[in-house]
């Protein structure tokens, strides 16, 4: 038996092993069996567009172009309960590999809002709600919908995602959702009408050398299609149809390392040199920088994009960009900081350069594990007062993180904590949209400045208060119009600590935290 025969077969020995013990498949960084579920016939219908766009290229060359922006509708589906999703930190983080991933063919990806999908049924097997999925499909994007399990065969195998071609969207695993996952780059491949390399050879029909015991393939895969030669003159036929992809019988799908040496054979008895970093293979051991698209590869990416079909992703629209370099800080609530109430609390962090808005989570567990109760939302500017349940005198953890629509690769801030009271807060002021005290912090003999954003008119007061909830001091009654208004209240060296202020009215109460310094 030869070296690769021993080597194949020690593998599956182990993962006999372990599947015996474990019940599930074990994972190389993708799935066991199916770690792509575009199947053979899903990409028989790819090739279609293959060719049309090969023919489009002949006569019609890529040409130096500006960055084209892609936009992306994730569709985070968890259990009937809200718990159970892909939490949004891993899909900024994908994003992040996505847009690095397709940055050499100046294709880049922003986010749409997230669209939160709360079914079992889809969350656990998504295959029988096809029609609620394509209730949520949006109809300007590229639709990602990430559940917990994206297909197989109970007990044997595992999909990590697949592109159908029927419905034109995405699914996606959980756990294939995340930095330095490339399963997504692949599938998006496909949607943009690349095949595997080694088309013909998917799992289970993968090489392997007891079925060819010289170690040479035939001129057909086990379906039929045209085996490529390693010098390529049957490229324009063979398998992917792409001319700079060489040869692969998916050599790589139980090969352990990222250089393939097995010397298998094409037709002509040529030993083959598969590309091992090529995204659209199953050689999962390489390091996730090296894995790229050949220049053929990405000019059919780009001109599949620029079809009519793909017309809907083109909407003319150049999002936020900037380059995020900086994390936010936690002003308040400090770090163990006790607050009165336990059904409101007012966070406030740093602004970062480029952002457009913040995402923030709350949760009682300082992992913010999405199987158990968080708040979660996007917040335009640098505070927000939340009004949710919480649960009183207990403690809670709190993070912020900078994003734009198109870059998401900076980092949550490092987590705050605070610790409710047992209070419960009056009503919230709905009427005020958007309220900031300038400077904050401010010295005693210094001029506070109010700034509110006001939905509806109505009649209240400003009320500068001490911790033990003291009138420091006061603005008359006045009446705040709808739109901004600006109102400066006086210090007159006000000993230094924190301060609460104020605006009190019929129809409610908002409250802020201010410090005074010397």
């Amino acid at each position: 038996m030869t070296f690769l025969k021993e080597k194949i077969m020690f593998k599956k020995a182990i993962l006999i092993f372990i599947l015996a013990f474990t019940g599930a498949g074990f994972s190389f960084g993708q799935a066991l069996y199916e770690p792509c579920g575009t199947t053979y016939d899903m990409q028989v219908e790819i090739l279609e567009r293959t060719r049309a766009n090969k023919d489009i290229l002949r006569t019609n060359p890529i040409m130096e172009r500006s960055t084209v922006w892609v936009p992306l509708r994730f569709h985070l589906v968890a259990k009937n309960d809200g718990t159970g999703a892909v939490s949004e930190q891993k899909v900024y983080d994908q994003v992040c590999e996505l847009n690095e991933t397709y940055a050499v063919m100046d294709l880049q990806f922003y986010l749409k809002d997230f669209n939160y999908i709360n079914n079992t049924t889809m969350y656990s097997d998504h295959e029988g709600t096809s029609f609620l999925m394509q209730s949520n499909r949006d109809n300007a994007a590229i639709n990602i919908f990430v559940v917990q399990d994206a297909g197989g065969i109970p007990g044997q195998s595992e999909t990590l995602g697949y592109f159908s071609p029927n419905f034109d969207w995405l699914v996606m695993r959980i756990d294939e959702i995340g930095r330095f996952k490339k399963t997504l780059s692949h599938e998006v491949g496909h949607f943009f009408s690349l095949a595997h390399p080694f088309l013909g050879w998917e799992v289970p029909n993968h090489f392997d050398p007891d079925d060819f015991p010289t170690n040479q393939v035939g001129v057909n895969s086990p379906q039929n299609t045209p085996n490529e030669l390693q010098d390529g003159s049957n490229c324009d036929q063979a398998a992917d149809l792409v001319c700079d992809t060489p040869p692969d019988y998916n050599f790589g799908f139980l090969w352990n390392t990222c250089n393939y040496t097995g010397g298998a054979m094409d037709p002509t008895g040529t030993v083959v040199d598969p590309m091992e970093v090529n995204i659209m293979s199953y050689f999962l051991d390489c390091e996730p920088a090296d894995y790229t698209f050949t220049q053929d590869q990405s000019d059919l990416i780009i001109t599949d994009l620029n079809t009519q079909a793909r017309a809907y992703i083109r909407p003319n629209y150049t999002p936020t960009h900037a380059e995020l370099t900086g994390i936010p800080d936690i002003i308040s609530p400090a770090y163990d900081e006790a607050i009165p109430a336990y059904n409101v609390v007012q966070l406030e962090w740093t602004q970062v350069e480029g952002a457009t808005h913040y995402f923030i989570e709350i949760s009682r567990l300082s992992s913010f594990s999405t199987n158990f109760w968080r708040h979660k939302e996007s917040v335009y500017g640098t505070s927000k007062t939340l009004y949710i349940d919480m649960e009183p005198d207990k403690n809670y953890y709190w993070r912020v993180r900078a994003v734009n629509e198109a870059r998401t690769c900076a980092t949550f801030s490092e987590n705050g904590k605070f610790r409710t009271g047992t209070a419960v807060a009056v009503d919230q002021l709905t009427q005020v949209n958007d309220f900031k005290i300038l400077p904050n912090p401010v010295s005693s003999n210094e001029d506070l400045q109010f700034r509110l954003n006001v939905s509806e008119g109505f009649e209240g007061q400003i009320s500068l208060i001490d911790i033990t909830g003291k009138v420091v001091r006061q603005l008359p009654q006045q009446f705040f119009a709808e739109g901004q208004n600006i109102y400066t209240l006086a210090l007159n060296g006000e000993a230094p600590g924190v301060y609460f202020v104020n605006i009190n009215s019929q129809k409610g109460k908002i409250t802020r935290k201010v410090v005074i310094t010397q």
